[in-house]
């Protein structure tokens, strides 16, 4: 389910996994805003979006920014986007990537550990 554009149940799992995320996203004004108003802004470590940090995701600059902020090497990250542009510019500078069609395909792909563990 999704609401605010958010992925509640991804959002649930990562969570009960207690996995260090990020937010790269390309939704303009202040994402954190949307955040804090589904108490959920302290999950993430850091949201990297246009309005605040000007860029925008397949630019290469976008990802070296939120890798900047969270101090870690792209082999260690995982993006889950739904864009095959976005994906692409990942892989360029070694993040392992997942392309987003659904949460079943997204849960099946960790269980099977074709991508980080998570249950």
């Amino acid at each position: 389910m999704k609401r605010n554009g958010l992925n509640n149940e991804l959002i649930s799992r990562i969570r009960k996994a207690n996995i260090p995320a990020s937010i790269l996203t390309n939704c303009g004004g202040d994402f954190s805003k949307v955040l804090e108003k589904e108490n959920l802004r302290n999950l993430f470590v850091e949201v990297v979006n246009p309005t605040k940090n000007r860029v925008y995701k397949p630019d290469l600059k976008a990802y070296k920014e939120i890798l900047s902020l969270i101090e870690e090497d792209p082999a260690n990250c995982l993006l889950i986007d739904d864009s095959g542009l976005n994906i692409k510019a990942a892989k360029k500078i070694g993040l392992q990537t997942f392309l987003y069609e659904d949460n079943k395909s997204l849960f099946k792909a960790f269980r099977d550990k074709k991508i980080w563990k998570i249950q």
